[in-house]
């Protein structure tokens, strides 16, 4: 699996598109083009090309994209003020709640960067029902059992305010590329 990251990203969903090409073509060794990207029914777009499976996220100004031959879901979060106590009752178990009470934003970012890469890796969305993602000793949990499924669930490590995590089928390794 490779994941590219763009520093500079203004939001506009034109720039998004143009760096998704130009990673999936790097990726690839073909040339995409705007007209091989589709949206399933679930808002999640994919290509029409076996073997490519990505998820593309952007917070302020990074953005990323994971892509591999495997179902994968991707998250970065730059950390902002926002009413942590408040989303966290909505959506969260005790152990998660606790967990973000331990670790403060660190920990809510940290979270919710590993819930919406678990639930973009399942093409759901991230106020549905979830398992939990904190064990009883405030440890996150690194495999999740889904019926019958393992999603395996990894952070990386950017800077002390910026959560980042990929969830993918299968514990794969992955390379780390710079756009510029």
């Amino acid at each position: 699996m490779k994941i590219y990251f763009y520093e500079g990203f203004t939001g506009k969903s034109s720039e998004s598109r143009s760096l998704l090409l130009d990673a999936l073509s790097d990726y690839s060794g073909k040339e995409f083009k705007d007209e091989d990207i589709y949206i399933k029914a679930s808002g999640k777009p994919y290509v029409k090309y076996d073997e490519i499976e990505f998820s593309v996220s952007h917070s302020k100004q990074l953005w990323m994209v994971a892509i591999g031959k495997n179902p994968v879901g991707a998250d970065i979060q730059v950390f902002k003020k926002c009413n942590t106590e408040s989303i966290s009752k909505k959506l969260y178990s005790k152990n998660e709640i606790d967990y973000i009470n331990l670790w403060g934003d660190f920990g809510f970012f940290k979270l919710w960067s590993r819930r919406e890469a678990l639930v973009k890796s399942q093409e759901k969305s991230v106020f549905e029902k979830m398992p939990k993602l904190v064990d009883n000793e405030n440890e996150l949990l690194d495999e999740i059992k889904i019926s019958d499924k393992t999603y395996v669930i990894k952070d990386i490590e950017i800077s002390d305010d910026i959560a980042c995590s990929i969830c993918t089928l299968e514990d794969e390794d992955f390379e780390i590329e710079l756009m510029n």
